[in-house]
């Protein structure tokens, strides 16, 4: 069945990879992430490595290896670990990005605009730190 929005493997390996790292108590290596999300362990760690290098993340090797957050999860939004992925989103007119429509003007009343532009919107202001575990004191 066809779905009108999707999201990249890679997009929702890196947003979620970021989430499990946050929630960890110990450091997460590629294969302790992969296994969580039922992802490819080379895909998971090509997305991380990507992480690592737009420095979000730090790696460590060895046993007491793994991945730490670089900057803090109130500082982290969605659209910046989306865009490390992806890149920046496009807003066109047309949903398939022609040029001239052969009617007078877009069928589509500029629809894939205003979608892309409240994803954009939801992605800006989604933070990491909203879906930290909330951690009761006793």
């Amino acid at each position: 069945m066809a779905k009108i929005f999707t999201l990249s493997e890679a997009s929702h390996i890196a947003i979620h990879s970021m989430i499990l790292i946050l929630n960890s108590p110990i450091r997460l290596n590629a294969n302790n992430i992969a296994d969580r999300l039922g992802a490819s362990r080379h895909h998971t760690s090509k997305v991380l490595q990507r992480l690592v290098k737009d420095q979000m993340l730090s790696s460590g090797r060895g046993p007491s290896g793994g991945f730490n957050l670089l900057k803090k999860s109130d500082e982290i939004t969605f659209y910046e670990i989306y865009k490390s992925i992806e890149g920046d989103l496009r807003q066109t007119e047309c949903p398939v990005d022609h040029k001239i429509c052969p009617q007078d003007k877009c069928i589509f009343g500029g629809l894939g605009k205003k979608i892309t532009a409240e994803f954009k919107n939801f992605l800006e202001a989604t933070k990491l730190s909203d879906y930290a575990k909330k951690i009761k004191c006793i």
